[in-house]
């Protein structure tokens, strides 16, 4: 009897402590119509957050076909950024890109001539509408001279943007260009972050002319009128071995989804099953609501840095480890100005944000942090340096928090 009543005790202690672990969220707020994809992976990225809502084998390496046009396509706008390159620099089409052109293995068909002139915003558009190989390719030797020296730069900037993956050529000719769910969301992300206004006078179009001849875009999404679409990129090896990137916007949320190695006719409805995910679930109202939330602390990588140093504020929560969903969003202030540097999110180490500051005089100090979810701050954490010492409290300068009216772009 002793040994049943200590049994019945330990059990109901053990029920009440998972109990006080469990994550409780206000209201009930629950994550549903969680999507159904017949691609061999798959993700759905917020991109104001950077989170990752649902992947399926979103770390796995695929076989990207022509989404590896995209990563090709981010490359020439940063040497256009740099002012290596114009969109209306003249391009001499190469023997190898008048090849491609009129192979009837490659889908793009442009019938180019080699020696023949054209510009680099016509070649990006069909790279972009009707997934034209050689114009890419094009694109890749005017920039480096060859497509093998071009693919260098390419992947230089898949390994600042984070991605996964290793890629041999501009067009995604080879099966050898690979990378993950996960990296794509990455791409989507940085090119539409950066160059949002450039990619998107592509991938709005419904169809573009080469030599007189229509050619229509090979995103269905946009061709059926998909209430929101604003890109992006398909690929295709066969028709049971077919890619597609899309990115979409309702109102102030804009989402980025993948598919990879699915039946062609599964691509689309592959990428509209996880943006209607997207928008049927409310993610900053969950995350909002989270308990866990408390918990999160402001610190400093030096206790007292002196005039000249450098040194990283980081806005974190060890509770929140690991969490790859986490829609909040940070915006930094120093002395109640934005800080206009991008906040570095990593959930494996608990991050929500971090920057890099510098110490440039004697005055003091004061670095904010401010967790947001949409239009809404959930709280502010501040530290100040001042004479060799540090403080942290909550809604420690209210200031801080007046100047957001003020701030019409906050860092993502």
């Amino acid at each position: 009897m002793k040994n049943f009543k200590l049994n019945l005790f330990l059990s109901i202690f053990i029920f009440a402590f998972t109990l006080q672990s469990v994550n409780v969220f206000a209201d009930d707020i629950k994550i549903s119509n969680f999507p159904v994809i017949a691609g061999g992976a798959g993700a759905v990225m917020d991109f104001d957050s950077g989170a990752v809502l649902w992947s399926k084998d979103g770390d796995s390496q695929r076989t990207i076909a022509s989404m590896t046009k995209v990563l090709a396509i981010a490359v020439a706008f940063d040497e256009i950024k740099a002012g290596n390159l114009n969109m209306d620099d003249k391009v001499v089409i190469s023997a190898n890109a008048a090849a491609i052109s009129n192979n009837p293995m490659w889908s793009g068909h442009e019938s180019f001539k080699a020696g023949e002139i054209q510009t680099v915003r016509d070649l990006l558009n069909n790279a972009v509408v009707f997934s034209g190989n050689a114009s890419i390719v094009a694109i890749g030797e005017h920039i480096s001279g060859s497509t093998a020296e071009f693919a260098t730069k390419m992947n230089a900037l898949a390994e600042k943007i984070g991605m996964n993956g290793y890629f041999v050529d501009p067009a995604g000719m080879s099966e050898n260009n690979t990378t993950t769910a996960k990296s794509m969301l990455k791409l989507g992300k940085y090119i539409y972050e950066n160059y949002e206004n450039e990619i998107k006078s592509m991938t709005m179009l419904s169809s573009v002319y080469v030599h007189g001849i229509l050619k229509k875009s090979t995103n269905m999404l946009l061709n059926n009128g998909y209430y929101g679409i604003e890109g992006l990129k398909t690929g295709t090896y066969s028709s049971y071995n077919a890619n597609f990137i899309g990115v979409a916007k309702r109102g102030d949320k804009r989402l980025i989804a993948v598919t990879i190695n699915t039946p062609t006719a599964n691509r689309f409805s592959d990428i509209t099953s996880m943006f209607e995910f997207g928008w049927k679930n409310d993610f900053n109202q969950y995350w909002k609501n989270d308990s866990r939330l408390t918990e999160t602390q402001i610190s400093s990588d030096k206790k007292n840095p002196l005039n000249g140093d450098k040194f990283k504020i980081t806005l974190m929560n060890k509770k929140l480890k690991n969490i790859n969903n986490f829609t909040g969003k940070v915006r930094w202030f120093i002395n109640g100005e934005p800080y206009l540097a991008n906040s570095i999110r990593d959930m494996n180490y608990s991050n929500l944000g971090q920057i890099e500051v510098s110490k440039n005089d004697d005055e003091p100090m004061i670095i904010t942090a401010q967790l947001w979810f949409g239009n809404e701050m959930y709280d502010s954490y501040s530290m100040i340096f001042q004479d060799g010492i540090n403080e942290t409290q909550n809604d420690m300068v209210e200031t801080v928090t007046d100047n957001v009216d003020l701030y019409e772009n906050p860092i993502k």
